[in-house]
């Protein structure tokens, strides 16, 4: 791996968690869910237009990101670092149970620090020739199912990976009628609902 990535994972990235007086083991936990999702992305570096659409997930944060440079790069920080179990630290008291945690150790305002620890390591890491190795032969992949499981998602992110300033318009994706199935014993889907409205509901067993 390239040395500034393996830096950042594993000595910076351990001792900005360290900070907080966390376990080792959920050090561990956040250390290798980030280098999951750094590694699934590395899996598709080379292919541009693939990158650009999952990177586009994270533009919109990125853009307010520092220290000003690639936004490439921040974006990529958003995509495997915020979005990550690191968001656990942060977030509600559930989150941080899941973790094994009584309540979520990591202020908001620290979120910022961290984002631009990963800047800074990982700025001078040229991923274009350093990953090469990586990307051949790396069989972590988590994004390579999601353009014929999510077709419709995954042209809209397509569409927006073209990172263009000016308005844009594409053909949507011809499919089927999709069916609904029964989510659970009890509930059923009413094929002749009336199509002038939408009935909505909260129910706790659905995410």
């Amino acid at each position: 791996m390239a040395s500034g990535i393996d830096t950042y994972l594993n000595s910076e990235l351990p001792f900005f968690l360290k900070k907080y007086d966390l376990p080792e083991f959920v050090i561990s936990k956040i250390k290798e869910d980030i280098h999951f999702k750094m590694n699934s992305l590395f899996v598709h570096w080379s292919d541009l237009n693939f990158r650009r659409a999952i990177l586009s997930i994270g533009l919109e944060e990125a853009t307010f990101y520092e220290p000003k440079g690639n936004l490439e790069l921040k974006c990529f920080v958003v995509a495997t670092n915020r979005n990550s179990l690191f968001e656990n630290l942060v977030s509600t008291k559930t989150a941080a149970k899941s973790l094994g945690l009584e309540e979520a150790p990591i202020p908001e305002s620290d979120v910022k620090e961290f984002t631009k620890l990963a800047i800074s390591c990982l700025k001078e890491v040229n991923f274009d020739e350093d990953l090469v190795n990586l990307s051949t032969n790396s069989k972590v992949n988590l994004y390579s199912e999601l353009p014929e499981k999510y077709p419709v998602a995954w042209r809209a992110l397509s569409e927006l990976g073209k990172w263009s300033n000016k308005g844009q318009s594409y053909e949507g994706v011809n499919l089927g009628a999709l069916e609904l199935p029964e989510l659970m014993s009890g509930i059923s889907v009413r094929s002749k609902a009336s199509p002038d409205y939408i009935r909505a509901c909260v129910y706790p067993r659905l995410d």
